[in-house]
């Protein structure tokens, strides 16, 4: 008799093992199931935030707003263009101009642009300070440029 209880016994825990092994398996199937509607629904958000973000990237861009760092290269090179439309402009009006007026006509013209300060009166004389007003205010415009 103890063997054919033992083996109700063995069956009842194997049973037992089989119900909870099958449990097991269904949990696993259905977190299977979750994770690909996870995974789905994490691509679906990556599309939908590179919809946006491409959305702002052009909004910015109409707004006249650099966004990228592309905007933002472009964006300096129309500015660096500019200044040297500024210069060009007045290369040609150099020769237009008497030669003793140029000097202090490129200076304002570099100090209207923004990219030097106006240089402070000296008691050196009037060629001298002209010389220097020209070899200063020419290297502050060509550093500015090359920043």
């Amino acid at each position: 008799m103890e063997t054919s209880a033992e083996k109700a016994t063995l069956q009842d825990q194997i049973i037992k093992h089989k119900e909870q092994q099958l449990l097991l398996e269904k949990q696993l199937q259905t977190e299977r199931a979750r994770n690909i509607e996870l995974i789905k629904r994490m691509e679906d958000l990556q599309k939908e935030a590179k919809h946006k973000e491409e959305m702002i990237s052009y909004a910015g861009a109409t707004a006249g707003q650099p966004i990228t760092k592309e905007d933002k290269i472009i964006e300096r090179l129309s500015e660096i263009q500019q200044d040297l439309s500024t210069v060009i402009s007045g290369l040609n009006q150099f020769d237009e101009r008497p030669s003793e007026g140029w000097d202090q006509w490129w200076l304002e013209m570099a100090c209207r642009a923004n990219k030097i300060e106006k240089i402070p009166e000296s008691t050196k004389t009037s060629e001298a300070q002209d010389e220097e007003y020209r070899d200063g205010a020419l290297e502050q415009y060509v550093a500015s440029i090359k920043m």
